[in-house]
């Protein structure tokens, strides 16, 4: 009798732990769903590089603690970069489920160990003035989703990478990408630039957001 409870509580033990370990192998597929087939659209430089906007989006990511867009997202998230000499601005404009809500991240940018890096960090949550249904759609007639990189523009000169351009991340659930235009202000001749400045003047008007720089 001895020896028949003895096996029934190996075989109890054994299904407990062929359970959990299925409980916890299940956990962990389901934290890694965003991330997986996540199609990305990241701008290469004439060498075939990655677009130097990106590098710094990401490295700046790490230092203020926000959250990565590059293997997409759960929802939609709208990252909006405005990097300066001496310092930057990110609006961070989120859905998640069916609530929407935004962040303001403002940063020094200091040369440390050779390398660039945001400190200094301050973070205020921020609402639009006509609510959120009135805002995000008049966001989006303005295309910010789908607006092309610079590059893709013949004839867009970008001048050189000091620092003036805007940086724009777009991430879901199985996309991600990131577009920038350096000097919009300067090439309104293009409809794309005329809409990247009516975008920033839109989130200035219903965020309380002001540049620190006109770009």
């Amino acid at each position: 009798m001895k020896r028949i409870l003895v096996f029934l509580l190996i075989l109890v033990n054994i299904f407990i732990t062929v359970k959990s370990c299925k409980d916890l192998n299940q956990k962990t597929i389901a934290e890694k769903t965003v991330g997986q087939d996540v199609i990305k659209k990241i701008p290469k430089d004439i060498y075939g590089r990655n677009y130097p906007y990106y590098n710094m989006a990401q490295e700046y990511t790490k230092d203020v603690g926000l959250n990565p867009l590059n293997d997409g997202f759960d929802s939609i998230f709208i990252r909006i970069w405005y990097p300066y000499r001496s310092n930057a601005q990110v609006i961070d404009i989120k859905k998640i489920v069916e609530k929407w809500d935004a962040e303001y991240h403002s940063m020094e940018i200091d040369l440390i160990n050779d390398k660039l890096h945001a400190v200094n960090i301050k973070t205020q949550q921020i609402h639009p003035e006509s609510g959120w249904n009135s805002f995000t759609s008049n966001l989006f007639s303005l295309n910010i989703l789908n607006m092309p990189h610079q590059s893709e523009l013949s004839g867009y000169e970008s001048g050189d990478a000091d620092g003036t351009s805007i940086t724009v991340e777009i991430a879901t659930r199985k996309s991600y990408r990131i577009y920038s235009y350096t000097n919009p202000n300067v090439h309104l001749e293009f409809p794309e630039a005329k809409q990247m400045e009516n975008i920033m003047e839109l989130i200035e008007k219903e965020l309380g957001v002001k540049r620190h720089e006109i770009f």
